[in-house]
């Protein structure tokens, strides 16, 4: 899976991230498989990391397992590869403060991520309480005069990720674009469609003791596909049909 994802990270150079999860749909009947209020189904979950048109890691499991439980070994998992990653976005259901500031730091860009409805604006990770912490902690080799960027690197590295955090969210409140900039995440369940139209992407049929290696290989045939396709120059993936 990591080699796939450094080849595509290296044929497709300065694009978009996104995590998202699907659910895997098992039978009705299945003993291995919990059920999932939301879907209304039993299911197990695939949690992915888009880029761009295709898929760089994914991660298994069970059907009420949170979702936010997998961003932080998403992004590291990305991380190994050296991306080169210009924009990054998430759903409510990653909205932590710790999730604002892991993506912020591994990934260099500010995160997208959808603003939960009772959102609230925090005055303290303003940029003039952001100085004032970072001044407090001057014998750490906190600098005020530094660059906001800096200063936020500080912080996260020093044990105050979810200020970081907070003040992205923070930023993401105050920018009239953010909603234009969350619009491309509607292309997540176009792509995880076309997955589960690709390959076999559900755990029917699967025992409890192969579910988790029977979707990671299907996922890993569907990245070598993808890759053809990118190195063939096919815009657009069409090879359901042969799989």
């Amino acid at each position: 899976m990591k080699f796939l994802a450094e080849k595509i990270m290296r044929l497709i150079p300065n694009g978009e991230g996104i995590i998202d999860s699907t659910p895997l749909e098992a039978s009705r009947y299945s003993k291995c498989s919990k059920f999932n209020p939301h879907y209304k189904i039993y299911m197990d979950k695939a949690h992915i990391f888009h880029y761009e048109n295709s898929v760089l890691f994914m991660e298994f499991s069970n059907a009420t397992e949170h979702d936010e439980k997998h961003s932080y070994s998403l992004l590291k998992s990305v991380e190994e590869i050296k991306p080169n990653i210009t924009k990054f976005s998430l759903d409510a259901g990653y909205k932590s403060f710790d999730t604002h500031g892991d993506a912020w730091y591994i990934l260099g860009v500010h995160p997208i991520i959808t603003l939960p409805e009772n959102a609230t604006y925090h005055e303290e990770a303003t940029s003039k309480k952001i100085d004032e912490l970072v001044n407090k902690m001057w014998k750490k080799g906190g600098d005020v005069h530094s660059k906001m960027q800096d200063k936020l690197r500080f912080l996260y590295e020093n044990g105050h990720k979810k200020i970081v955090g907070k003040y992205l969210r923070n930023k993401n409140m105050d920018n009239p674009e953010f909603n234009k900039k969350l619009k491309s995440r509607s292309n997540c369940e176009r792509k995880h469609a076309h997955i589960k139209k690709t390959v076999k992407f559900d755990v029917k049929g699967y025992q409890e003791d192969n579910r988790e290696f029977n979707v990671l290989l299907n996922f890993v045939a569907f990245q070598i596909l993808d890759l053809a396709r990118i190195q063939s120059g096919m815009e657009k993936s069409r090879f359901s049909r042969y799989y």
